[in-house]
Order: C-alpha cells, then structure tokens, then sequence
C-alpha cells in the first residue's frame, strides 16, 4: 500500500511541484557562488515559488490560481495584475456575493472541477496545455511572486537556465525602471527583415535583452571568478563569449574601439539566449549601429544588473562613468519621460 501511495505521489510531484527559494539562492546557483566578486550584494533580499508544472499539471496550476485571485482582496494583489485584471477581477467577485460565503465556495468548487475535466480531456485530445510557453513570471501579489515552469517542454534538460531567466524579470520587477517597454522607432536600428521580425522585436524588449545578457554574465563569472567594474571589462565579457565574441570582436574592431581583453573564450550554460543577442547585433543595419548598441546600449544594460545582484554601489559606479543621455536612452526612454 506505502509503495502505490509513494508512487502516486511522484506521479503527481512529475505534473505539479512547488519550491520556496530566496533570490540569494538562485543567485548563487546561477554563478556558483554568492555575491559573485567582487561585489557586495548587501541589497538583495526577499523570496519567490517555482511551479514547475506539466500536462494536467499545468491545467490544475492554472485554475487554482484563477481561483486564488478571485477570493483575493483586490489590494492585496500586485499592481502588476490589478492592472490586467482589475475591473475583470471586480466583475467576478460582484457575481458571486449574492450566493454568501458558502454558496460562493460550492459554486467555485463545481466550476473548478467542470473546467478541470473539460480542459483535461481537450488536452488529452489535442495535445496541448499552454503552448510554447517553457516559463513565466508571475506578480501574484504585493507579497508572493511565482515562477511558473512548464517542465515537460525541455525534455531530459534541466530547466535551471529557465528559472534564472525568470528570476531576472522578478528582480527586474523589483526594481523598477522609468522605460519604454519596445525599442522605440525600430525601424531606425533595424534592416528591414529585421523589422518584420515580430521576434526579434520581442528579443529587443529591454527587460528580454537583460534576461538574455544575465545568461553571458553569468557563464563569464563561471569561467573566470570575478565581474567587471568597467566598460572596458564589460567589453572584454562580451568578446570572449564563444557564442557572440567574434561578432563582437569585428564589430569593435572596425570602429577602432580597444578594450584590452585578457582572456580566452568561454562557453555559456545555455548558449541559445546568448546567441539571441547575437541575432540582434545582424539584424541591425549599420556597423555604426551596431557599435553603439555594443557600447552604449549594453554597458547599461549590465548596470542594471549589478543592481539587480543586489549591489547598489558597485551599479551606481559603473553607470556614473557612462556619458548620458546616450543610445540607451534614445532606445528605451519613456515616451513621456
């Protein structure tokens, strides 16, 4: 009997598990070890849930969240998704305050179970949950942020590349900038395929570019046991990236910008979001572009993520000692900034 109840345990544990882990954790399993030298990431504190779900798992995630944010205080809930579900939200809670307490509760609990089934058998007959999504940030409430993680989408991989990608939009949420969510006039940085490209202009997306450049910042520190703290270094990270680095090196080089790079090439945990930067810097239509993206976009780009690391100082430095406003700022500033 304990060995079918262990079994049906770790069937279940396959399709929907939730881990409690503190952005220092996940900051130390990202670089090896925390804070990553030389920096004193005294800043950094709070903690979030990874959800990792799959197949019906996904469905059951799914509905109680709904559920959960339906019997939530409206304050209670981030300003994040006040945002997209405030007035839904609000409708809802109306519709079921007529049934009281316990009416309301047997009626969710026959929805949930309805849509439960329904959405499990069109999953059994199609095949598909939530497609094409292999993670998700979730600001829940002002009090819980969520990772979700759809693990059956990266076979036999593990999805430790996925949660710290996500872990940088959770920082990134807690640390909020005054900025433009989509590159503004894309078709001034891009070819015209590039411009088409409904992709590459989510890629280009400054939070997508951090996310994205935390994975080479990250792979860099592995290799070599130390960040940069200048521009110059911040160039060197990039020219040694065995995914983006001759790219980079060409394309500084025929700008004449130098950057004294003392290390050889290393290779990234996940090279698919590294390459991605990489598909950015083609699909711009100017070597002169392309060197100012390189060096006045990115340099900031990593700034913020030394505040994101949790030190304050040590991001305050490096930005101090970049000119602006720069392309950075004609890119991504607000509209109404």
């Amino acid at each position: 009997m304990s060995y079918f109840v262990n079994l049906l345990a770790h069937v279940f544990r396959s399709l929907y598990s939730v881990e409690k882990r503190s952005s220092q954790e996940q900051l130390q399993d990202d670089f090896g070890d925390f804070p990553p030298a030389p920096l004193r990431c005294e800043s950094l504190t709070g903690e979030f849930i990874i959800v990792r779900t799959s197949g019906i798992g996904q469905i059951y995630s799914d509905l109680t969240t709904q559920l959960r944010v339906i019997d939530s205080d409206i304050d209670s809930l981030s300003t994040d998704l006040k945002a997209k579900l405030g007035d839904e939200l609000l409708d809802l809670q109306h519709l079921f305050q007529p049934l009281g307490p316990k009416g309301a509760k047997f009626v969710k609990r026959l929805i949930f179970g309805w849509l439960f089934i329904s959405r499990t058998a069109k999953a059994i007959r199609y095949g598909a949950t939530r497609p094409n999504v292999q993670g998700l940030f979730v600001p829940y409430s002002k009090n819980e942020l969520q990772i979700l993680v759809s693990s059956g989408r990266h076979g036999n991989k593990g999805d430790a590349h996925i949660v710290s990608h996500e872990h940088i939009h959770l920082l990134q949420h807690r640390n909020p900038e005054n900025h433009s969510r989509h590159v503004r006039e894309p078709q001034d940085l891009l070819s015209d395929d590039g411009w088409a490209d409904s992709f590459l202009l989510y890629i280009l997306e400054k939070k997508e570019v951090e996310a994205r450049l935390h994975e080479s910042v990250l792979s860099f520190y592995r290799a070599y046991h130390s960040l940069p703290t200048t521009t110059p270094g911040f160039l060197a990270l990039l020219a040694s990236s065995e995914s983006i680095g001759g790219l980079v090196n060409n394309i500084l080089a025929t700008g004449g910008i130098n950057f004294n790079r003392k290390t050889g090439k290393h290779s990234e945990r996940e090279a698919r979001p590294v390459e991605h930067l990489g598909w950015v810097l083609m699909a711009i239509k100017t070597p002169e572009l392309q060197r100012r993206y390189i060096t006045e976009v990115l340099p900031v780009m990593y700034g913020n993520l030394l505040r994101y690391y949790g030190d304050e100082v040590a991001s305050r430095s490096f930005l101090n000692d970049i000119s602006r406003p720069n392309y950075y700022d004609e890119l991504y500033s607000s509209q109404t900034a």
